[in-house]
């Protein structure tokens, strides 16, 4: 294994040699010299592998620590996502329940799960208000408005950050 390793080291070193005298220029010799050197660097650590008994599979090993960290990070964002599909049907439910009915609602929550601001999707018209004759305009801020208090009431939201979309 010495000998090998030698050998290999004194080939290198002679054919970089012939190689970096003859190049053209001085700004190539310049670059070559430092690409062999790294090589050189490389050829000679080699032997480290065997004194630390470092091998691939030991890499392997750390790295795959590495890859189920990752794994688990993944299976944690799955777990967020579940999370809002209960919320989602939650406020969907709870619009329901005041005869109002939303398309879609889209929830952004923080990585704790706190729920930071809703876009509520609507389309039709606005339901009549009982007795109340108004424009469309102030049938729809009506609603809209009736849509932000619920949502502020049960699920403790600014109404701020609650959103509402017309289809």
């Amino acid at each position: 294994m010495l000998f090998g390793w030698m050998k290999s080291l004194i080939m290198y070193l002679i054919i970089s040699g012939i190689v970096i005298n003859l190049s053209p220029g001085k700004s190539y010799k310049r670059y070559l010299s430092l690409f062999s050197g790294l090589i050189v660097i490389i050829i000679v650590a080699s032997p480290l592998t065997y004194i630390f008994d470092v091998s691939i599979g030991d890499m392997d090993d750390i790295t795959g620590g590495l890859y189920e960290s990752m794994e688990a990070q993944s299976s944690m964002d799955g777990i967020y996502d579940y999370y809002d599909c209960g919320m989602r049907a939650a406020m969907m439910n709870t619009l329901k329940e005041a005869g109002i009915n939303p398309d879609n609602i889209d929830i952004t929550t923080d990585m704790d799960n706190r729920v930071l601001g809703c876009r509520v999707y609507i389309s039709g018209k606005p339901r009549e208000e009982q007795g109340l004759s108004m424009d469309m305009e102030s049938a729809y801020a009506l609603e809209d408005e009736k849509i932000k208090n619920i949502l502020k009431q049960v699920y403790i939201l600014e109404q701020d950050s609650i959103y509402i979309v017309r289809r």
